[in-house]
């Protein structure tokens, strides 16, 4: 019976895997509603698996449903196979619902859960920009960079900070770094001219 048992899971957790790749090419063709709906059957076979709500959650997001998105990533926490992103979307809902405040509180959540995350540093300080609080921008992207030094964003926005400063030098340093990593994107032709302009 065991058996049995273990081989009705593995094939459940298959049709699950099968049917999410068809939702999110689904979700990559515009088709949201169609994809939460094959996302939900994912969801029931496999209902351990973190990955299923995640993306009904994203649809949402991507629907601009963000509280509809909020209700689902914050039932997320305690599964164990969970990611930093959880909580990269979760704040950036919260941000784009104007609750600032909220939004940090939720990063902060993941940066303690997952402190290597660079991304969690970059959504933190962009908040802060955003708020045109600055120093408290530039300091967050000096700890994203410290946590992950390869993650190229947070490189990106302190060079854009300081470069639109009277203290270019910084900009300059921090530039030249993300062009390093990052290389052949619009962003690096967009710092290739903020460098030689300034």
């Amino acid at each position: 019976k065991n058996i049995t048992n273990k081989i009705k899971y593995k094939s459940e957790k298959n049709d699950a895997l099968n049917k999410a790749k068809i939702a999110i090419k689904l979700m990559d063709e515009g088709k949201i509603d169609e994809s939460i709906i094959i996302l939900k059957e994912s969801q029931k076979l496999d209902p351990q698996n973190f990955d299923y709500p995640y993306e009904i959650a994203y649809a949402y997001y991507s629907k601009k449903q963000y509280d509809s998105a909020i209700k689902i990533l914050e039932k997320l926490e305690n599964y164990s196979n969970a990611n930093y992103q959880l909580y990269q979307l979760w704040g950036n809902a919260y941000d784009i619902l104007g609750n600032t405040k909220k939004a940090i509180e939720i990063y902060d959540l993941g940066m303690k859960r997952f402190p290597e995350k660079g991304a969690l540093y970059l959504e933190k300080g962009v908040v802060y920009e955003l708020e045109k609080n600055y120093e408290k921008a530039i300091e967050t992207y000096k700890k994203g960079i410290e946590v992950q030094p390869s993650y190229a964003s947070n490189y990106y926005r302190i060079s854009k900070l300081y470069l639109d400063s009277n203290n270019i030098v910084p900009g300059l340093i921090y530039g030249e770094i993300f062009m390093n990593l990052e290389r052949t994107t619009e962003r690096t032709k967009k710092m290739s001219e903020l460098l030689f302009n300034s």
